[in-house]
């Protein structure tokens, strides 16, 4: 199943509701079989970890029935950003 600009934007916005407070995760580029998101690089509460972040969305898309993997991400030391990406699986 391709994955709809709307779909993705509001699963972020669950994301950013329940997590970032004054420091959103962001679209960097999207289209219909992947996207890259950049997350702010924070302090998580104990019991947490960052990679929750990463996976949260993937999440929220699978119960809209879009499948997603991430492909790799890195740091940018410049932005204090991670920048993931994920492709959309399709089954």
């Amino acid at each position: 199943m391709a994955l709809r600009r709307d779909a993705l934007d509001d699963a972020l916005a669950r994301v950013n509701e329940a997590r970032h407070k004054g420091a959103p995760a962001q679209v960097e580029s999207a289209d219909p079989s992947r996207f890259v998101l950049s997350f702010p690089n924070r302090m998580t509460p104990e019991g947490e970890c960052i990679d929750q972040d990463f996976s949260a969305i993937q999440w929220i898309l699978h119960e809209k029935g879009v499948d997603t993997g991430i492909q790799g991400g890195r740091l940018d030391e410049a932005s204090d950003r991670y920048f993931i990406e994920y492709e959309v699986i399709e089954w």
